[in-house]
C-alpha cells in the first residue's frame, strides 16, 4: 500500500517565492535551509518536526554540517493523499521549478530525467552547453554527454534523474561555435565523440597562428586551441615529446585530421579563396593579413578592446595586407595614442567597389549604438550629411578603476600577468613589489564564462566579479568577493575598502 504523502506550502527565506514540498511519513512542523557558501543561497534540505524554531534550525546541523548558515520557515499542510486513495487523487499542482545559477540569478529548470539531446542547458556563470548523448547510470542517475557551445568539446556528467537543470528556452538557444568566417581565414575546428560529425569552428583568423588562438564566438576569450586545448587530450605539450603543440599544429596545416584517445577530432581548415596576391593557400609572413587594423595598430588596447566589442556582435572586420593595402571590406579601427580614443570606419579594397553608401553608413550606425550599449563613450562625426566615422573612447580597465580607488587609501598596486590573465599585486607594507615568498594581496576580476582572471580590460559587458585573496605561502584563500550584480563603480569601491582594511590590520598585527 502507498504511503500517505502530505504536500507544504512555504516561503524561501531569501526571495520570498512561495514554494510547496511533497513528502510521506512523520509530519513536518518547519522546512529547513541550508546556504553551503558557493553562491546559490539557500537550499532546500529537510523537514523538522521542532515546536521551536530555535530547534528547527539547529535540527539539520547533524545531516547537513558542511553549510555555512541554516535557516527554516514554517511549512503549512495543503493537501494530503490518503493511502487507500493515494491513485484516485489528483496530483496537487506543482509550482514552476527553479534554480538559481551564479552571477545568472534564478531561471526556470526542469528535471534532469526530461532533457532530451539537442537540448541546451545553462550552468554558473551563463555558460551553455549542448546535450549530445544521454546514458542510464543506474536507477537514480543519468550519464549526460554536454558539448561547449563556445569551444565545441565535449565533457560526462553523472546527475541524479531529479536534479534541476537550467533547459534553455528554443527562442534563446546559442549555436554552437562561429556561424561563419571571412572566406580567407583559416578555421580551428573540433568536433565531439558524440557530436554526429558536427565540426565546431571555436576559433579563426587571417593565419594559422591567429586562428590558434583567436577569439571565441562571444569574443570575450581565446580559444587557446593550438595550445591548451590541444594539451588537454593529449595532442600538445608532452613530458615525453615538449614539440608536440608545434608537430599537431604543422600536421593539421598540412590537411591531416587528428583524433585524440578520448574520441575529439581536430583539424584547421585552409581558406576557401587565397589570400589576394598569391596563388595559393598558404601565405609568407611578409604577406600576412591584419584584420579590423593596420598590422602597426594591432597591439593598442584600444584597438583590442574595440575588437572584442565587434567580435561579439559579429561585425565584418577590414583586412589589410603587409602592404597597409585595404584586402577585403569591413570595419576598420585606427587609435589615437595620445588620447586613447579609437576612430572606427568602413573601408572598402576600392572606393568604387563594396556597398552603396546607405549601407556603409548603417554599418557605421549599428556600431555607435553596439559601443553605447557596452558602455564606450561615443562622437559621431558626420560628412556630407551621413555618419561617416565614429570616435570612441573606451571605459575604464578594472585596473583604472582600481588604482584610482586605492589610490584614495593610500595603498599601491603592480600589475603582474601570465598567459593571457592579468592581476594587481598588493604588498603588505610599504610601496615595491613583494618579494619572493613575502606574503601579499591579489586582487582581480573573475570572469567565470570565460574562466579568466584580469584588470587590463573594462568591467562593463563581462559578468564578472572581484575576487582578493590573500597569498601566505603555499596557501591562497579568496579573503574577498563583491556582489557580481554590483555596478562596476560600486564592485571597485567595494573591493578597494576591503584591500585597505585588511592591509590596515595586517600592519597593525
Amino acid at each position: 500500500m502507498t504511503a500517505a504523502q502530505t504536500t507544504y506550502s512555504t516561503k524561501h527565506p531569501e526571495t520570498g517565492e512561495r514554494v510547496t514540498f511533497t513528502k510521506g511519513g512523520r509530519p513536518a512542523r518547519w522546512v529547513t535551509w541550508g546556504d553551503f557558501g558557493q553562491g546559490e543561497g539557500f537550499q532546500h534540505i529537510g523537514f523538522s518536526a521542532q515546536e521551536d524554531y530555535a530547534k528547527a534550525v539547529r535540527a539539520p546541523r547533524s545531516t547537513n554540517p558542511h553549510a555555512a548558515r541554516y535557516e527554516a520557515t514554517e511549512a503549512t499542510a495543503v493537501e494530503k493523499a490518503p493511502a487507500e486513495d493515494a491513485e484516485q487523487a489528483p496530483a496537487p499542482a506543482a509550482a514552476p521549478r527553479k534554480v538559481r545559477l551564479q552571477y545568472v540569478g534564478w531561471v526556470p529548470a526542469v528535471e534532469a530525467r526530461e532533457l532530451v539531446v539537442g537540448d541546451q542547458v545553462m550552468y554558473n556563470g551563463g555558460s551553455v552547453c549542448q546535450i549530445s548523448a544521454i546514458e542510464e547510470a543506474s536507477a537514480r542517475f543519468l550519464y549526460v554527454y554536454e558539448v561547449c557551445t563556445e569551444k565545441g568539446t565535449e565533457s560526462r556528467r553523472k546527475v541524479r534523474k531529479d536534479s534541476p537543470a537550467a533547459r534553455v528556452p528554443e527562442e534563446h538557444r546559442r549555436p554552437l561555435g562561429h556561424e561563419s568566417a571571412p572566406a580567407r581565414h583559416y578555421r580551428a575546428q573540433v568536433c565531439a565523440p558524440h557530436g554526429d560529425d558536427a565540426w565546431v569552428t571555436v576559433s579563426h583568423g587571417a593565419t594559422v597562428d591567429e586562428a590558434g588562438h583567436g577569439l571565441t564566438r562571444t569574443g570575450r576569450a581565446r580559444s587557446y586551441f593550438s595550445s591548451l586545448l590541444l594539451d588537454a587530450h593529449g595532442l600538445g605539450y608532452r613530458a615525453d615529446n615538449v614539440d608536440g603543440r608545434a608537430e599537431s599544429v604543422q600536421a593539421m596545416t598540412e590537411g591531416q585530421t587528428l583524433t585524440a584517445e578520448d574520441g575529439h577530432r581536430f583539424r584547421i581548415l585552409a581558406p576557401e579563396q587565397p589570400p589576394s596576391g598569391t596563388e595559393t593557400g598558404t601565405v609568407d609572413e611578409a604577406a600576412q593579413h591584419r584584420t579590423g587594423c593596420l598590422p602597426e595598430s594591432a597591439n593598442a588596447p584600444q584597438v583590442k578592446a574595440a575588437k572584442r566589442v565587434l567580435a561579439e556582435a559579429g561585425q565584418p572586420l577590414a583586412a589589410f595586407d603587409a602592404g597597409q593595402r585595404c584586402a577585403s571590406e569591413g570595419v576598420d579601427l585606427d587609435p589615437r595614442t595620445d588620447t586613447g580614443e579609437v576612430v572606427l570606419g568602413f573601408v572598402a579594397e576600392h572606393w568604387r567597389t563594396g556597398p552603396p553608401p546607405a549601407e556603409r553608413e548603417r554599418i557605421v550606425r549599428d556600431c555607435a549604438a553596439l559601443f553605447r550599449k557596452a558602455g564606450w563613450a561615443v562622437e559621431e562625426f558626420w560628412d556630407d550629411g551621413r555618419l561617416a566615422r565614429l570616435i570612441l573612447t573606451p571605459p575604464p580597465t578594472a585596473r583604472e578603476r582600481m588604482t584610482a580607488a586605492l589610490d584614495a587609501y593610500g595603498v599601491p598596486a603592480h600589475h603582474d600577468e601570465d598567459a593571457g590573465n592579468s592581476w594587481l599585486v598588493i604588498p603588505p607594507i610599504g610601496r615595491h613589489f613583494p618579494g619572493a615568498g613575502t606574503p601579499h594581496l591579489v586582487a582581480y576580476v573573475y570572469a567565470p564564462a570565460e574562466d579568466r582572471a584580469f584588470v587590463d580590460d573594462p568591467m562593463e559587458g563581462e559578468a564578472g566579479t572581484w575576487l582578493i585573496r590573500c597569498h601566505v605561502g603555499t596557501a591562497e584563500p579568496v579573503v574577498f568577493r563583491s556582489d557580481p550584480c554590483a555596478a562596476p563603480e560600486d564592485a571597485t569601491a567595494e573591493a578597494a575598502a576591503a584591500v585597505a582594511a585588511i592591509r590596515a590590520a595586517w600592519t597593525i598585527g
